[in-house]
């Protein structure tokens, strides 16, 4: 695939417009979708169940999730008629971090072990990995594209030029059930550990020079 040229083009079209682009040029079964179910998560997966080809949404479960963000997983999967898959770290990797409270002393390698590391090994069984990224959201991202050669797996962004206040208002628009812990001043959701209220990504990992878990570096 032409990742400039593809680029060019999908810049223009609306997000189900974009979807049907990355859907002709593979079947749901080769598309990766992985789903946080963070604050602004309802809106990609809001996209994905208005198709005839759902493919699974697949959350990477660390074992340390706020249990509001796994009941709002629940219940939006539930309102929205989606097929979860549930992956989580290796046996030994998460009852090492959890033993050593890895989180407090490295941060990093523990994203690694409980997130980077089974992603890795999932990616292996697809050809396109599709995110709910926004190129607004970290400086990491300022140059994200909707197309993107990763590591090891073509990567499709369709929100890269979306905003989260934008996306929350559409989804309050659509009636889409929101995270709880948004009325609550959290703005960005990830592992009870390393999460605080704040704007934009500023509750995570509060008091670190971090702003990616390590999934969307390589």
């Amino acid at each position: 695939m032409p990742i400039k040229g593809s680029n060019d083009t999908l810049n223009a079209l609306t997000i189900p417009e974009r979807l049907d682009f990355i859907f002709n040029c593979y079947s749901a079964a080769d598309i990766l979708v992985t789903s946080s179910f963070g604050a602004t998560a309802a809106f990609l997966l809001y996209h994905l169940s208005q198709r005839s080809n759902k493919p699974d949404i697949y959350f990477l479960n660390t074992g340390f999730h706020f249990s509001t963000t796994l009941k709002y997983r629940d219940e939006l999967a539930n309102f929205l008629k989606l097929n979860i898959v549930e992956v989580k770290p290796n046996f030994e990797d998460h009852s090492f971090t959890e033993y050593e409270k890895l989180w407090e002393s490295d941060a990093d390698a523990c994203c690694n072990l409980n997130k980077v590391k089974p992603l890795d090994t999932l990616k292996k069984n697809f050809k396109e990995w599709m995110t709910g990224l926004m190129s607004v959201q970290t400086p990491s991202r300022e140059k994200l594209s909707i197309i993107e050669k990763g590591d090891s797996i073509l990567k499709f962004n369709p929100l890269f030029d979306e905003n989260p206040n934008h996306v929350l208002q559409l989804l309050k628009k659509l009636e889409i059930p929101l995270h709880p812990l948004i009325e609550k001043g959290y703005d960005s959701l990830g592992c009870l550990q390393c999460t605080g209220r704040g704007n934009g990504r500023s509750g995570r990992w509060p008091g670190m020079r971090k702003t990616e878990y390590g999934l969307h570096t390589k």
